[in-house]
């Protein structure tokens, strides 16, 4: 998977895996900001190696709260990562993402939060040195069909329930099953087969 290259591992295969594979926006409404939506991952550092990486969107379009967009990763360690937007919801609208990834030897950033070591040895402007992935985050359905299949059917059933409360033809069974009901407790109790049942 690696090779050295001087002091630093140079990387051939993207060592970062990332759970889930496809991150999905959900609502976390604030009282000045009811839209708001995060959607969380994790990535995985599937390398024996440091790594430091950096998510950017592919968009410019949205104003996204990426935390953290840049830091660190263990080796073989993970880091929970929380992405969000405060735009109207769009249905089945996907965002994509690019992260990059760098492999560094265990002592080279000591004492550099990742921010600073980033700008510092101006890994932007390296791509060569980096290795590229993207992925995608998914904003959901605002309801499937069998869901609003449901609740019609839900709705019409309490409707025509209400109805046969109201009508006297229902009322009048439903005391029929009632008294039918008690007879029948009277005659597991008293042990009396000779009780009136009324139908």
């Amino acid at each position: 998977m690696t090779n050295t290259n001087g002091s630093r591992p140079k990387i051939t295969d993207m060592p970062i895996l990332l759970e889930p594979s496809f991150p999905m926006f959900t609502p976390r409404p604030l009282k000045e900001n009811l839209n708001k939506r995060t959607a969380n991952l994790i990535f995985v550092n599937t390398s024996p190696h440091k790594l430091i990486f950096k998510i950017v969107p592919n968009s410019t379009d949205i104003n996204y709260s990426i935390r953290p967009e840049i830091d660190y990763l263990a080796p073989n360690g993970c880091r929970f990562i929380g992405i969000s937007i405060n735009d109207a919801p769009q249905p089945k609208r996907e965002h994509d993402f690019t992260y990059k990834v760098l492999a560094l030897n265990s002592t080279e950033s000591f004492g550099k939060s990742a921010m600073q070591y980033w700008e510092q040895n101006r890994l932007e402007n390296n791509g060569h040195l980096l290795q590229e992935a993207q992925f995608v985050c998914l904003e959901p359905e605002i309801e499937s069909e069998l869901h609003s299949s449901h609740s019609n059917a839900s709705h019409k059933y309490d409707d025509n329930d209400m109805k046969l409360s109201l009508s006297p033809e229902h009322n009048t069974k439903r005391i029929r099953r009632y008294t039918t009901l008690l007879d029948h407790t009277i005659i597991s109790n008293d042990s009396q087969p000779n009780s009136p049942v009324y139908y």
